[in-house]
């Protein structure tokens, strides 16, 4: 089993970042993400998220972000544990 931390950068140009989730292999168990200031109040929010205990092999971890409009997106990136 590993850790693995991903960092990025959410931005809307038009509202504020309301909330960034992610979830792993799956998207009916979300997990919720603390920008890295410890506060939504921006249309550009900074995170890291570290997610710990994944077992060998390939997992698909997708984020969602949601702006203050309710909008949102998702990206989904492929991690593999060695």
């Amino acid at each position: 089993h590993a850790t693995v931390t991903i960092t990025g950068r959410a931005h809307d140009a038009l509202s504020e970042i309301r909330s960034i989730h992610y979830a792993v292999d799956q998207t009916d168990k979300w997990q919720d993400v603390l920008p890295d200031g410890k506060m939504y109040d921006s249309t550009s929010e900074s995170f890291t998220i570290k997610i710990t205990d994944l077992s060998l092999g390939t997992h698909v971890v997708t984020l969602r972000t949601v702006d203050a409009r309710s909008n949102a997106r998702y990206d989904a990136r492929v991690v593999e544990v060695k």
